[in-house]
This record gives structure tokens, sequence and C-alpha cells, in this order.
């Protein structure tokens, strides 16, 4: 079974808007940031003479704001990364074949074979599915690149089931 997809710059923002949330590393470090951009301003606001109230949404405004700019910088992050070409094996067509013995992804630039033992995870979401062949890494495959939404999901489990003995 194989899929012949192309990756856009759209698909490669919508993959990391759906990886990095789920990063523990990211995860850890906001909470740590957030956590001590909170210690930090409370000592500087415990003397004022406000209730505690308004402290709490004062903190509650400052967090929110701080969060809003970590994911902002994260979003540019993702945008510059993928610098106009420099990835001409990502923003290209690929030909995409499972086997039984793992799966071959083929481009214009490369040929590259992953045994089943050396997928991380196969998952999905409404509009991808998501081959990972490293923590942070994955073949995305565009879920209107088939014919159908059934087409799509044989698919999915088809690579699963695949996939799933080798662990």
């Amino acid at each position: 079974m194989g899929i012949i997809y192309e990756n856009t710059f759209k698909d490669l923002i919508k993959f990391n808007l759906f990886h990095l949330p789920r990063m523990r590393v990211q995860q850890v470090s906001w909470l740590v940031t957030i956590v001590a951009l909170t210690a930090l301003l409370w000592t500087i606001i415990d003397s004022a003479s406000i209730s505690f109230i308004a402290k709490i949404v004062f903190l509650m405004i400052v967090d929110s704001i701080v969060l809003g700019l970590l994911a902002a910088i994260t979003f540019l992050s993702i945008v510059f990364a993928y610098a106009p070409g420099k990835n001409k094996g990502i923003l290209t067509q690929h030909h995409l074949k499972l086997l039984s013995t793992g799966l071959v992804e083929e481009t214009s630039v490369n040929t590259t074979t992953h045994s089943w033992a050396g997928i991380v995870d196969i998952c999905q979401n409404r509009d991808y599915i998501f081959i990972y062949i490293t923590q942070h890494a994955a073949h995305v495959i565009p879920k209107k690149a088939f014919k159908s939404r059934e087409e799509a999901t044989d698919f999915f489990h088809y690579a699963y089931q695949l996939w799933k003995p080798s662990m």
C-alpha cells in the first residue's frame, strides 16, 4: 500500500503546532517559566497595599501575557526553521510505500527506508497521519491526499497494524 502526497509550508506549521504542545520538555519549560515568574512577581507585589484578589488577578494577567509571548516566539521559531530553498527533501512530492518490512519514502532528492522496529509512533488527527521516524520528526501525510476519508483511515490502520507487532 502506498500514497503520493506533497507537503506544503502550511503542513509543516500544522505538524509543529500538533507536536510541540505534546513535547514533555516544552511543557516543563513553560511550566518552570510561569512558576518562576509568578514567584518573582509575588515577592515584588506581596508588600503592596492592594487586596489579595487584586494580586492574584495581576499575576494571572501577567502570566497570560507571558504565555502568549512564549507561544508567539515558539511559532516564529517554527516559521523561520523552514527556510525557503533549504528543505528540498521536505517541501516536495513524497511517495510513501508501506511494506511488511518497513516503509520506503521516495522524493526527487532522496530515498529513505525505515524498518518498523525503528518507527517511534504512528498517530493521527483530523487532517493528518503522522508516522514518527524519531521522537521529533515524522512523515506528515495530509489526509486530503487520499481519495476518501475511508482510504485515509484504511492507510492509517494498515500502517499501525504493520508497526505494532514490531514494538
